[in-house]
């Protein structure tokens, strides 16, 4: 996940606010031709704010005002659309790059495919993938990443773990992140059993799994029905050295809630403190509802109304959760006065 955005300051700042680059002055320019890197550190901030689109109209005054851009420049630009998940933008940059005789590389095309990824374009992840070697570029492991997680996100696991399959033969080594990202493709695309057995292998691979694996694979379980085996999972985790994170919890819960464990899914919450890891507003909706599933509406009423104390607010989910529930065991006034109490 990227780390949440600074506020920023000076010019940068002045960009943010204005929302375009008429605040960049010839004096900027001007430093700017003579180091074309300080335009490097504009553009990395605003590509941090996820701010493509003034990142674009930074290149097109760099070019208006004859200052020297270079393939890292639209690099850093076309990061700030993958960031944003604006992949237009991203491959209007790519193509644009021909225009002013600049030769795109791997990061640039790593850094495309990622936008598409998260704009959840696959196909066109996947044709960026193969146009590769007829640019002469050779993808690495992050641009197999991004194109698994891009054909996860598309629901085609098969893709995805063709992709991971052929990896050998491209002499690319698959790390902890490629085998999260086709464990996910796999708990998306229902297939609980392919993502344990990817999780299985991962050490026979020599790769360590991590937070993300085992998220992935007890969701994957947990969407399937298989609470036990997800719940496995979780017990599993601080043998192989790993400490579960909310991620985790929230897909055990989850899982517990889906076949209506509400006992075990009150476990799961109850035991995230004294493991330090945070409960948050899904963890909270995942066991109200699992109470509500279980007939339980005054464990439900109670947690709801417990997380204000966790400073947590309830959303829509949480009081629809628990309003079912009250329907559910006749408690119908009390229904009635939490939905007129909601926001």
């Amino acid at each position: 996940m990227d780390s949440p955005a600074t506020v920023p300051t000076g010019l940068l700042g002045k960009l943010v606010a204005l929302g375009t680059t008429s605040s960049v002055g010839e004096n900027e320019l001007e430093s700017w031709r003579r180091n074309p890197k300080l335009a490097t550190v504009i553009l990395s901030g605003l590509a941090q704010q996820r701010l493509p689109n003034i990142a674009r109209q930074v290149l097109d005054l760099m070019l208006a005002s004859r200052v020297e851009s270079n393939v890292v420049h639209h690099n850093v630009a076309i990061t700030a659309c993958a960031k944003s998940g604006n992949w237009q933008l991203a491959l209007c940059i790519l193509c644009g790059m021909s225009d002013v005789s600049i030769v795109p590389n791997e990061i640039t095309c790593s850094a495309a495919i990622t936008a598409c990824e998260r704009g959840r374009q696959w196909q066109l992840a996947l044709s960026l993938l193969d146009v590769m070697p007829e640019m002469g570029l050779t993808a690495n492991v992050i641009t197999y990443n991004a194109a698994i997680s891009a054909c996860g996100k598309g629901g085609q696991w098969q893709i995805a773990l063709g992709i991971l399959l052929a990896l050998p033969e491209v002499r690319v080594t698959a790390s902890e992140v490629t085998y999260s990202a086709a464990i996910s493709a796999c708990e998306k695309g229902g297939q609980w059993q392919l993502a344990l057995c990817l999780l299985s292998i991962m050490p026979d691979c020599r790769v360590s799994a991590n937070e993300v694996s085992y998220g992935a694979a007890v969701s994957a379980c947990g969407k399937e029905g298989q609470w036990q085996l997800a719940l496995s999972l979780l017990c599993e985790m601080p043998r192989a050295k790993l400490t579960a994170n909310a991620i985790c919890y929230n897909a055990g819960i989850s899982a517990c809630e889906k076949q209506g464990q509400w006992e075990m899914a009150l476990a799961l919450l109850s035991n995230m403190p004294e493991m330090k890891v945070a409960a948050n507003v899904i963890s909270c909706n995942a066991a109200i509802s699992a109470c509500e599933k279980g007939g339980r509406w005054q464990i439900a009423l109670g947690l709801l109304s417990c997380m204000p104390e966790m400073k947590l607010t309830a959303d829509e989910v949480s009081c629809g959760a628990a309003i079912s529930g009250l329907e559910k065991g006749g408690q119908w006034q009390l229904a009635l006065s939490l939905l007129n109490a909601m926001p």
